[in-house]
């Protein structure tokens, strides 16, 4: 990476400072993350990894399993453009706003960190994710957070859903030990949430003790 681009880790660390300035809680999580930077280098790069998985089965010709992976199924109705222009690495997106060419791009990810940032205080839409431990803190907001930001670049709220499920989904069937996943199982098996789940994975996350 050239040694102009920020890593996509200390551009999100860099921005959330900003952002989240107001929550106590997320300033604690990011003075953490400052402290233990390979832990969030950690999570980023398996971020990556399942978006990589995710891109693989939306350009697909075959029908997505939904048994398996029905929240992706759901996002590339959602967004047919998926075929020909699939899903931003996190590496991909900080070298999109580095190059500042897309400015709808970074419009879409600043209103995001705003949305994020505001909902992050007592009684706000995000407060329930600043009471975790700041690893976990952090991988929900990553998923979440860019959730949302597809959802703003496309104008569709319902896609917020989709890819979370679609996220977490993958990541189970792909790489279910790895920290990120392992973050957010306790939100897969939520009594209110796991009906959401795609059958196969849902009746793993049930098996487990």
């Amino acid at each position: 990476m050239s040694a102009d681009i920020q890593s996509p880790d200390k551009m999100i660390r860099d921005q959330a400072a900003w952002s989240f300035r107001r929550s106590p809680e997320a300033r604690t999580a990011l003075h953490w993350f400052r402290a233990n930077p390979e832990r969030f280098e950690e999570i980023t790069n398996e971020f990556d990894t399942i978006i990589k998985n995710m891109n693989l089965l939306l350009k697909g010709n075959d029908p997505i399993d939904q048994d398996n992976f029905g929240g992706v199924a759901r996002l590339k109705q959602a967004i047919p453009d998926l075929n020909q222009s699939p899903l931003l690495s996190l590496e991909e997106l900080t070298k999109t706003v580095n190059s500042k060419e897309h400015n709808d791009v970074l419009q879409a990810i600043m209103d995001t960190f705003s949305e994020v940032g505001s909902g992050l205080s007592i009684g706000g839409d995000w407060n329930w994710v600043a009471k975790e431990a700041p690893r976990v803190m952090g991988s929900a907001l990553l998923i979440e957070g860019y959730a949302r930001m597809l959802a703003r670049y496309w104008h569709n709220d319902k896609i917020k859903r989709d890819f979370a499920l679609g996220f977490e989904e993958t990541g189970w069937v792909f790489v279910r030990n790895s920290s990120i996943i392992q973050d957010v199982k306790k939100w897969m098996k939520d009594p209110d949430e796991i009906g959401e789940v795609s059958p196969n994975v849902r009746q793993q996350l049930q098996a487990e003790a």
